[in-house]
């Protein structure tokens, strides 16, 4: 992408991010969310959305929710 000097929406990421959950690598999925200033971007309803596919224990939906409010999500 910097080769063509395209610049990324959210819509891209989200994409990303749900294909890393539905490949069971929840790890990198997330590791996006720390990317996305990097564009001048923030996560949105949608990244949240996918994130919380990714969540199949009490202690990944309780880490969720204390990235969203991190990121002061609401």
């Amino acid at each position: 992408m910097q080769s063509y000097k395209l610049k990324p929406d959210i819509h891209f990421f989200n994409v990303m991010i749900k294909k890393y959950i539905f490949w069971n690598q929840e790890t990198e999925a997330h590791k996006i969310l720390r990317v996305l200033p990097k564009y001048d971007l923030s996560p949105n309803i949608m990244t949240w959305g996918v994130l919380c596919l990714g969540c199949s224990t009490w202690e990944s939906a309780s880490n969720l929710l204390s990235e969203m409010d991190q990121a002061r999500f609401k």
